[in-house]
């Protein structure tokens, strides 16, 4: 696997991962905003001659967001043997949206259109649309076969907790995480924020069951014996020991 890597602030969550990617055997290259816009360019950079099949960033597609409208049937056979009450509202983080896109998808064909599926963008507006939701749960239901479920009053992009950006962390986003501490673990990037949405508006859902759907897996595969000295020159400044 070649991992393209595109700019973030230097943090430990990020030198974490590469150092367990490069463990596990993946390529890694130090990608730029050109190489995400034009995959053929980082194609021609990286793998030439290799025909790669290509994953986009955020695993955002038809068939990464499949992923997700079975995750919206799991919910509703869960409602159906009652380990949970229906919700009213779910907060989920919302990055290049494909995981937004098949909740929403998968939502509708599951009999749970009801649902009032709030986005909370986590990086910028570029990324996070809703137009580009729209487009995805298209997609995706042509991929699947499935009618469209075209976005309605219920999908709302909440987008006034994203900070400056892309896995800069918030000061609501850190209060977050000190409020679910021993609980629930957070993610400065994505799942802190939409915590942090959840927390403000929450007395909007005072009597409504709300479901957070946490998008974040704590667990790390082992990084073995890999440091930051090797990584490659251009990703060691984003992997401060």
């Amino acid at each position: 696997a070649h991992l393209v890597l595109l700019p973030e602030p230097p943090s430990r969550h990020a030198r974490d991962h590469m150092l367990a990617a490069l463990a596990s055997g993946a390529v890694l290259h130090a990608g730029s905003r050109a190489d995400r816009d034009d995959p053929s360019r980082a194609i021609a950079r990286f793998a030439p001659g290799d025909h790669p099949y290509v994953i986009p960033p955020g695993g955002t597609s038809a068939l990464g967001n499949a992923g997700y409208v079975l995750a919206a049937a799991e919910l509703a056979d869960q409602i159906e043997r009652g380990e949970l009450p229906g919700p009213s509202v779910i907060y989920v983080a919302a990055g290049t949206t494909g995981t937004a896109s098949g909740l929403w998808l998968g939502l509708a064909s599951a009999g749970l259109g009801t649902v009032h599926l709030v986005a909370v963008r986590a990086s910028g507006p570029g990324t996070a649309r809703r137009a580009r939701v729209a487009d995805e749960v298209r997609g995706t239901a042509r991929r699947l076969g499935m009618s469209n479920a075209p976005l309605t009053e219920r999908f709302e992009l909440e987008e006034r907790f994203a900070g400056r950006g892309y896995a800069i962390p918030t000061d609501a986003g850190t209060r977050a995480i000190d409020l679910c501490r021993g609980d629930l673990r957070l993610d400065p990037t994505y799942t802190a924020k939409a915590f942090a949405a959840l927390a403000a508006r929450a007395p909007e859902h005072r009597d409504q069951p709300v479901l957070f759907w946490h998008t974040f897996d704590s667990r790390l595969p082992s990084r073995g014996t890999t440091s930051v000295t090797d990584l490659p020159g251009g990703l060691r400044g984003y992997a401060r020991e």
